[in-house]
C-alpha cells in the first residue's frame, strides 16, 4: 500500500506542478512506441486543459469577451497564480476577479465583469430562505407601516462598478452588438428566483433604497433617506419607497419582515 500511495504522490506531483521533480518516470515502465515523457504530457495537458474548461463554463460572457486565445492566456496564468486545491470547480474558480484587478488593471471592467458573473453563480449556491410577496403585507395595519423592517434573503447581492459594467454583461449574455466601455459609476443587483440567477441594474435612488432597507433600517427611516437624497416632498419620497418595496416583493428578494 505505501508504495501505491508514493505512485500516486508521484503522479499527482507531476500533475500539478509542471513535471514535479521527475519522479514518477521512475515507477513507470519505458513505452514499446512513443516516448515516456510524452505519455505523461497527455495526463498533464489534460488536466490542465480541463482546468480551463471549468474557468469556462463558470465566466462564458467573459471568454465570449476576450475571444478564446485571450481567455486561454488568462487562464493559464490564473492556474499559476491559484492551482486548484479544492474538490469544488466553484471553489476554484472564485478568485478570478480579483486576480482581474491585479493581472489586467488598465481594464478593471473585465474585473467588474467577472464578480457580476461570480455573484450570479453564488446566487445560484446560496442558501434557501422563505420568500415574501405582497401577500404578506395585507394584514399589516396602517399604524404599523412605518415600524416594517425586512430581511433580505440570502441569494441576494448587490455591486457597485466604476464602469458600465451591466451594460456590457447585458449585451454579451444577450448576443447583441457590444457597448462602448465607458468609466461611470452603475450599479446592480443579483437575486435567485425559482432556481434562476437574475440580475439588474439599478439607479442611484433604488440602490440608495435597497441599502437602508439591508441595513435594517425601518419603512420610516429609509423615506427619510429617500427624502434627504432631495426628492421634493415626504409624500413623494414615500410613494418612490413603497412603489420599490413593491418590486423588491415580486422579485422575491426578502425572506422576512417584522415590526422594529
Amino acid at each position: 500500500m505505501p508504495l501505491l500511495l508514493n505512485l500516486q504522490k508521484a503522479l499527482q506531483s507531476h500533475l500539478l506542478t509542471d513535471g514535479g521533480d521527475g519522479s514518477v518516470a521512475d515507477w513507470l515502465l519505458k513505452p514499446v512506441k512513443g516516448v515516456l515523457d510524452d505519455r505523461l504530457a497527455v495526463y498533464a495537458n489534460a488536466y490542465r486543459w480541463r482546468l480551463v474548461d471549468a474557468l469556462h463554463k463558470e465566466y462564458p460572457p467573459l471568454h465570449t469577451y476576450l475571444g478564446a486565445e485571450a481567455f486561454t492566456e488568462l487562464s493559464d496564468a490564473y492556474i499559476d497564480e491559484y492551482p486548484s486545491r479544492f474538490y469544488s470547480i466553484s471553489e476554484f474558480t472564485k478568485q478570478l476577479p480579483d486576480f482581474l484587478a491585479v493581472y489586467q488593471p488598465d481594464q478593471a471592467y473585465l474585473s467588474e465583469l467577472a464578480a457580476l458573473i461570480r455573484a450570479l453563480s453564488l446566487s445560484l449556491e446560496s442558501a434557501d430562505a422563505p420568500l415574501l410577496n405582497q401577500t404578506a403585507l395585507v394584514e399589516v395595519s396602517v399604524q404599523n407601516w412605518p415600524s416594517l423592517c425586512f430581511k433580505i434573503h440570502p441569494s441576494v447581492q448587490y455591486l457597485t462598478f466604476q464602469w458600465n459594467t451591466f451594460s456590457l454583461w447585458k449585451t454579451l449574455v444577450q448576443k447583441a452588438a457590444l457597448s462602448e466601455i465607458c468609466k461611470e459609476v452603475s450599479y446592480c443587483i443579483v437575486w435567485r428566483k425559482e432556481l434562476q440567477a437574475y440580475a439588474n441594474e439599478l439607479t442611484q435612488l433604488e440602490f440608495m433604497t435597497f441599502q437602508a432597507f439591508q441595513a435594517g433600517r425601518c419603512f420610516a427611516d429609509v423615506c427619510e433617506v429617500v427624502y434627504g437624497s432631495g426628492l421634493s416632498s415626504e409624500v413623494e419620497a414615500a410613494t418612490f419607497v413603497a412603489n420599490y418595496l413593491a418590486r423588491c416583493l415580486d422579485d422575491h428578494l426578502f425572506s422576512e419582515v417584522y415590526i422594529a
